[in-house]
């Protein structure tokens, strides 16, 4: 069974607040991932990350409807396959 995607909707914006160390990432007021630690550098790529996820989904999933895996040579069918993998990871 295929489960539904119940993801908080973006847009996920990203912040980091340098001078607690926090780094939150939020969508439409809520919350969705913070992180606190000394390594700003680190938390900031997170957050950037996790907060393109949506995008990224969305992106996927256009590009998988829009590709038809009979107008593809050999090596695009693995690519295919990634692209299908990331799909069900972000779906769960």
């Amino acid at each position: 069974m295929q489960q539904l995607n119940i993801h908080t909707q973006g847009p996920w914006e990203a912040k980091l607040y340098s001078n607690t160390n926090k780094c939150f990432v939020s969508a439409n007021g809520s919350i969705i991932y913070e992180e606190v630690t000394s390594n700003t550098n680190t938390i900031s790529a997170n957050a950037r990350l996790i907060a393109a996820a949506p995008d990224m989904l969305k992106a996927l999933e256009h590009l998988e409807k829009e590709l038809c895996p009979g107008e593809f040579v050999k090596h695009s069918q693995d690519a295919i396959s990634k692209i299908k993998l990331a799909i069900e990871k972000a779906r769960g």
